[in-house]
């Protein structure tokens, strides 16, 4: 009890002990009166070790809404401090299809003192697949008896979470040899045909979804005719025969190949037309 040996303190026997701090500050005062005597001392801490930021790289995959996020406990490989409670946080954490590929984000450790920091890779994916939507199409060879049908008419409004699609598809082709499944954006058409086609949509990422659909060529161009009359001898046993080709004078069609037919009058023994 009492203020002991100190400022004139009276009673027992108080004892001072070193205390291993960085900092001390002494409050109040003494007095002489052995029952008010009093020191009061006010310890604080002023630690100048900076706190170790430990990272590890990580990967991230979009959702179906084209976005992923980390947090600190992701990129954390091990920081800590010596001085107390360590805070953590980062230079980014939500990613999106912009952000595809290699990413170089930040984690910044602090005690509230000191801080350092370290950087991590971020590997963005996308490994969701587009939705694939065709339709079958109809097309016209023209005047040219020439059509160009584009993967991109085969869609119906498909979809993918980062947006960018590029279609192509799988077709018969025999020009001149008949071969199965060529692979391309585009094909072109000489003739009239049905073809069943594997339209594919695929992404910026190399995921990719395929549906069944056709490709119908059709020639809607009517030919030019042109005729002529011919006169013709018959033969001795009264007869003669004249082919429709005979009456043809220069009739052409945007394709080319024609077939020839003709309409006639019979008068033996009644007219009967055709």
């Amino acid at each position: 009890g009492g203020g002991g040996n100190y400022g004139g303190g009276g009673g027992g026997g108080s004892f001072l002990y070193d205390l291993a701090t960085s900092s001390t500050a002494m409050e109040g005062g003494t007095t002489n009166n052995p029952q008010n005597g009093f020191t009061k001392y006010v310890f604080g801490s002023n630690c100048s070790s900076s706190p170790i930021a430990n990272c590890q790289d990580v990967t991230v995959e979009l959702n179906a809404s084209g976005t992923g996020s980390i947090t600190t406990t992701d990129v954390d490989g091990g920081s800590y401090d010596d001085c107390g409670m360590l805070n953590l946080s980062l230079s980014k954490t939500t990613f999106t299809c912009a952000d595809l590929g290699t990413n170089t984000v930040t984690l910044t450790a602090s005690d509230g003192s000191n801080s350092s920091t370290c950087t991590a890779t971020v590997e963005v994916e996308d490994l969701i697949d587009p939705v694939a939507l065709c339709k079958s199409v109809t097309v016209s060879l023209g005047e040219s008896c020439s059509v160009t049908v584009n993967a991109s008419d085969l869609d119906d409004n498909s979809s993918d979470n980062c947006g960018t699609l590029m279609y192509t598809m799988d077709y018969t082709a025999c020009n001149p040899l008949c071969l199965d499944y060529i692979y391309g954006t585009s094909v072109t058409f000489h003739e009239p045909t049905t073809k069943s086609v594997k339209f594919r949509v695929g992404d910026a990422s190399g995921n990719e979804k395929t549906c069944n659909t056709s490709i119908t060529v059709v020639d809607d161009t009517a030919p030019t005719a042109s005729c002529k009359d011919i006169t013709v001898a018959l033969n001795a046993s009264c007869s003669v025969t004249v082919n429709a080709s005979a009456l043809n004078n220069g009739s052409s069609d945007n394709c080319g190949t024609l077939s020839f037919k003709m309409d006639y009058t019979v008068c033996d023994p009644d007219c009967l037309d055709y």
